[in-house]
This record gives C-alpha cells, sequence and structure tokens, in this order.
C-alpha cells in the first residue's frame, strides 16, 4: 500500500450573498471549515514550510485579516488541521472504559484504531509534515505533541492507570505506559514510510500491533 500522490483540488469557498453584514453564526462555521480544508490540502501538497498564511488566504478568497482574526499563526491553523482531522476519527475508537475486557484484546483494539486513523491520507501528511519539518519549526512541534497527547495518550493513559488500580505494571507511570505503546505501534509504520515510500499491508500491520499488545499484557502480570 502505497500512500497517495497527485494534487487534489483546493476546496472553493462557500457563496455568500452580496450586500451581507456581519457573518451569521452558520456562515462563519462554514467559512472556517473552508479554511482548514484549504490549508490541509496545501499543507499536504506542499508541505508545512512551503505554504504561507498570505498564500493560504489567497487560495482560500479571503483577506489575510479574515484568516489572521481565526489563526494567529501557522502553527495554530496547524492544530485545526489535525484537530478537525482526528476527530473524525475519535468517534471510532474503541472504549477502553471496561476494564474487565482482557488487557491484550483492549490493547490490539486500540492499537489498531490507531493505526488506521494514522494510514489515511490526512494522517499521513500530517505526520510526514511533523517529521520532516518539527526540528525547523519548534512552535508546530508543540502543536503537535499538545494534540497527540490529547488524543491519543489520554484515554490509554486512564486506561493503564485503572489496570494499575487492579495491581498491574507496579511502578511505572500510566501516561509513560501510554506514550511507550503508541510511539511502539505508530514507530515501524513510520519508519517504513520515511524509507521505503509505501506502507505496510494490512496484514503485516495487524500482526505488527497482536505482537505489541501481547508484550504488553505480558507485562500486566505480577
Amino acid at each position: 500500500m502505497s500512500p497517495p500522490s497527485g494534487p487534489q483540488p483546493v476546496p472553493r469557498r462557500p457563496a455568500r450573498p452580496r450586500g451581507r453584514g456581519r457573518p451569521t453564526p452558520d456562515e462563519a462555521s462554514r467559512l472556517s471549515a473552508h479554511l482548514i480544508e484549504v490549508a490541509a490540502t496545501l499543507f499536504e501538497q506542499e508541505g508545512f514550510s512551503a505554504v504561507s498564511m498570505n498564500r493560504i488566504a489567497a487560495t482560500a478568497g479571503i483577506g489575510k485579516d479574515t484568516l489572521y482574526a481565526r489563526y494567529p499563526n501557522k502553527e495554530a491553523l496547524f492544530l485545526a488541521v489535525f484537530s478537525r482531522q482526528t476527530e473524525q476519527h475519535l468517534g471510532n475508537c474503541p472504549s477502553l472504559a471496561g476494564t474487565d475486557t482482557p488487557c491484550e484484546t483492549a490493547l490490539r483494539r486500540y492499537g489498531e484504531w490507531l493505526l488506521r486513523s494514522a494510514c489515511t491520507p490526512g494522517g499521513l501528511s500530517r505526520w510526514l509534515i511533523f517529521y520532516r519539518e518539527a526540528q525547523r519549526f519548534p512552535g508546530l512541534a508543540r502543536v503537535f505533541e499538545a494534540a497527540y497527547g490529547r488524543m491519543f495518550l489520554a484515554p490509554l493513559g486512564e486506561f493503564f492507570a485503572a489496570r494499575q488500580a487492579k495491581g498491574d505494571y507496579p511502578g511505572i507511570r500510566p501516561e509513560r505506559l501510554a506514550r511507550l505503546f503508541c510511539d511502539t505501534v505508530l514507530s515501524g509504520l513510520l519508519n517504513r514510510l520515511l524509507l521505503d515510500g509505501a506502507l505496510p499491508g494490512r496484514a503485516e500491520r495487524a500482526r505488527h500491533v497482536a505482537a505489541i499488545a501481547q508484550v504488553f499484557a505480558r507485562g500486566a502480570l505480577p
């Protein structure tokens, strides 16, 4: 499986009747969604560093003041793109609330969902932008880290904390376990993509997650 290639059409700005005053809440919401779509398309096609706020405003068909009123800098806009695209997948996140679920099963389901989220076209672009450009843009790294923690690490940290309350994983902080699990699941995928320009197949990804879940489940034994 290879990442999608070829330029995608830039979304057009939603039409608005002329002669109107301030936009309605619905119009403002549609404009914000349009800006995020335009920014996502440009980031994916050209990279974070190559796209300026002026370019985004011009492509979106709005004034610079309008763009900066919503997003004070490019990092804030990237966070909005990251959040919007990731939240589309959060509804499919497997529940970790039921700690009676066998640990290995819960971790395998979460790992599979994590990889599915990362393997979407938008997900791949986000990860590649971060890995290629975070050193040059510290603000981007901070934005990405905050969103990664809130959306992916926090739910898993709560799961590990609940397991610790039952006597599993003594002496290891839950947030550390969550990061170690997610980073281990994602690192192989991203290394393959960066080095080979292609993703492992679905069966290989499933075996990868199952092996990691098994290791972490064995670590839960007293």
